[in-house]
């Protein structure tokens, strides 16, 4: 496992800061299966208190990374998946976990689909979504910003994007992180923030909330 790039630890309460750090999963990262038990046992012991089922703990097909490579060198539409899992641990004893992917290709359209997340139930009013809420705002925005350098190398100066985010599952707390992160995007795709983004060069970037009927 190794440390996911949050800005020291500031999406916990303070106070509580320093016991709190997120992280992502290198392939075959040694540890993985122990801390994802961890975790299945975590949830197992609220079972009925949280729309998440823990598939993507248990699923060998869950492997977060790259599932197919881009080609803007072709005149087929090709694309991109990519899978996350991020783990949240307090004292290196992880406590909840956030799974989503991104589907893009170069038509422009980025699908983020928020799969599951879940906080152990007496670390949820720590306001600790908010690390979650940063690393897929940064996942989407690195998707977006390999997708616009391609697409001006290939002479497309004035292109738009299109970033749509959906539930898995219809739940009022994904609902909310899930409207946090589209708030995040729209202010960064404005403009590069104090944290060293680079500013997008494309014309413009349109970012939506899918309703839950819709996702999936």
């Amino acid at each position: 496992m190794q440390l996911a790039p949050l800005m020291g630890t500031a999406f916990a309460e303070a106070g509580e800061a320093e016991r709190f750090a997120i992280y992502t999963e290198p392939p075959e990262a040694p540890g993985r299966d122990e801390v994802l038990a961890a975790l299945r046992s975590h949830l197992d012991a609220h079972a009925g208190d949280e729309p998440a089922v823990g598939e993507v703990l248990d699923s060998e097909d869950w492997e977060p990374g790259q599932a197919f490579e881009m080609d803007m060198d072709t005149d087929e539409v090709c694309g991109q998946v990519l899978f996350y899992r991020l783990i949240l641990a307090r004292d290196l004893d992880p406590v909840g976990y956030c799974a989503f992917e991104i589907n893009a290709d170069e038509t422009g359209v980025i699908f983020v689909t928020l799969v599951e997340s879940w906080i152990r139930p007496q670390y949820q009013p720590l306001g600790l979504q908010r690390g979650f809420v940063q690393l897929l705002a940064n996942a989407v925005y690195a998707v977006l910003g390999d997708l616009d350098a391609r697409l001006q190398v290939a002479g497309e100066r004035s292109a738009s994007f299109e970033v749509l985010l959906g539930l898995d599952q219809a739940s009022t707390a994904g609902a909310a992180l899930l409207q946090s992160v589209a708030d995040t995007l729209k202010a960064w795709t404005v403009a590069a923030d104090a944290a060293g983004r680079e500013p997008l060069g494309i014309t413009s970037v349109r970012v939506s909330v899918l309703p839950a009927s819709s996702a999936g």
